[in-house]
Parts: C-alpha cells; structure tokens; sequence
C-alpha cells in the first residue's frame, strides 16, 4: 500500500490528429501519489517487522519534507547500512540541520564506496554545510579528496574548480587548481567513459583559461593552444573558451 500511495498512475493511449491524420500519443495521470498515506502504511510496515521500507520513507521524505521525518530518524537504533545514513543526512540538509548532517555522513562514510562520499561532497558544497576545521580547506574538500581516494576521479574536477573560483570560504589559488585539473586530464580513460566525459573535458576547458590568461601565474600559450587543440578535437561544435580567452 505505500508503494502504491508513493508514485503517480498513467495511462497511454493514441488517438489520431483529424487535421493530419497521424497518431499522437497521450500521457494522463489517472492518480496521483499522496505521500501522507504512503508514509503511513511504510510505517505501519516498519512498525510490524518490514525492515526494507526504511529507505522508501526516507526517500519520500525528502522529495516531500516533513518534520516528522526528524522524529522518526531520532528514534530509529545506530544503523550500519550507508544507503540510510546517507540519505538521512540529506534530510537533515533540507532542514539546515548541518551539524545533525554531518554526523550522519560521517556515519555514512565507514561502509560507503567512492560514489557515495562524492555525493556528500557535493552536498556540502551546495548548501556549504560544513564548518572550517583544517585551515583552507573546508569540509566538503575533505569528502571529495576522500573520495578521489577512493577512486571516483570525478572528485578532481570538483576540487579544482573550488580552487579555481574560490568558493564557499575556500581561497582561490590557481596553482591548486591547475593541480587538479591537469589530475583528471591525465587521466585517459576518463575520456573514453561516459559518465566522466563531461569532467574530462570540462577540465581542458578550465585549463585552457588558467594557461591563456594573461595575468595568470600559470600563463603558457604553448599550453593553452595544445590544450585547444584537444578540446576541438572532442567538441567540434564548442567555442565557448575562444571568447573567454579574448
């Protein structure tokens, strides 16, 4: 029953243009969810053994924030699972609870793989959550250089565009930045994976900005145009950084 309250109902059907005569296909809600009954019956669920729902509420609830979910999450015993640690701290993210945040992806972090801690990095990147507690480097450096670590190379591109803009608190330095980037650049099998394509090319990009811009520290046209080069060569159709650079 809260499966069946969490999600709208369609029906597809055809029906024929009279002025084209060609088939058009429509899309009509026949019901729509109604979360309050969904988390009532997972509830009553998870009141009578159903361990499983946990992660269905806590989803529920954050695409429909409640108080409630606050409570219940209170109440709930330590939990080792990483799936609920994490999405229970992006709970407490909706309700500016950071503090409450953080302990739950600290949590989180003991059992959880590289894409999840990239997760709670952008996170707190988003919302700036976490406070400053090493020096430049706030938290959410922490969660993406951790991630890095563990081997989700998307981290490097985060990081460097930090270091690049001089975010939330973190210091600009295109040093660090150029770092970073060239990391992911380096990296050729980024370029051929399609889940880190964008990053791999959205590193050339910045590169080529650090490299051609004329007060950089780090300006190098040999560099700049090398870097062209490759960037034309997988996005014909982008010229984008040939403006910047003028």
């Amino acid at each position: 029953l809260g499966d069946l309250y969490s999600h709208d109902y369609y029906i597809e059907y055809e029906c024929i243009d009279p002025q084209t005569g060609q088939a058009e296909t429509i899309e009509d809600v026949i019901m729509e969810w109604e979360p309050e009954k969904a988390v009532k019956w997972y509830q009553m669920a998870y009141e009578h053994g159903d361990k499983s729902v946990c992660l269905k509420l806590l989803d529920l609830w954050y695409y429909r924030p409640s108080e409630k979910a606050l409570e219940w999450i209170d109440k709930l015993p330590d939990q080792t699972d990483p799936e609920f640690n994490y999405r229970a701290g992006r709970i407490c993210v909706k309700f500016k609870k950071y503090s409450e945040a953080e302990k739950w992806f600290k949590k989180c972090a003991q059992n959880a793989d590289a894409k999840m801690i990239y997760d709670i990095g952008v996170a707190g990147y988003n919302y700036d959550m976490f406070e400053d507690t090493c020096g430049v480097d706030v938290d959410y450096l922490y969660w993406f250089k951790l991630a890095y670590e563990k081997g989700d190379i998307r981290s490097a591109f985060e990081i460097g565009t930090i270091y690049y803009y001089g975010r939330n608190g973190v210091q600009k330095d295109l040093e660090k930045a150029t770092e970073w980037f060239e990391i992911l650049y380096e990296d050729k099998e980024a370029s051929v994976k399609e889940d880190y394509y964008y990053y791999y090319y959205g590193s050339i990009k910045f590169l080529i900005l650090i490299y051609g811009e004329q007060n950089s520290p780090k300006a190098d046209k040999k560099k700049m145009y090398e870097l062209m080069q490759e960037f034309f060569r997988i996005n014909p159709d982008l010229h984008e950084p040939w403006y910047r650079i003028r």
